[in-house]
């Protein structure tokens, strides 16, 4: 099964990735895992203090705080 992180700050869009990821996923028949994510502080938790792993993180680029391309370099 792969699990699968989005993270965007905006509730609209990431329900939008988080269906399109649902789909893909589905016209595979692939196992997934979804978690959806609107704070980019609270994803970066669960991978570091929970230990929680994902094998792909579709992250929005531009956000407050931290932006999904440092985000990505925390979770590294």
């Amino acid at each position: 099964m792969y699990r699968v992180a989005v993270c965007d700050d905006c509730a609209k869009d990431g329900r939008q990735i988080f269906q399109w990821a649902e789909q893909i996923f589905a016209q595979r028949k692939m196992e997934v895992s979804l978690s959806l994510f609107h704070n980019p502080q609270d994803l970066l938790a669960q991978v570091k203090t929970r230990n929680r792993q994902y094998d792909l993180f579709l992250l929005d680029i531009e956000m407050p705080g931290i932006d999904g391309m440092a985000l990505a370099k925390e979770i590294n």
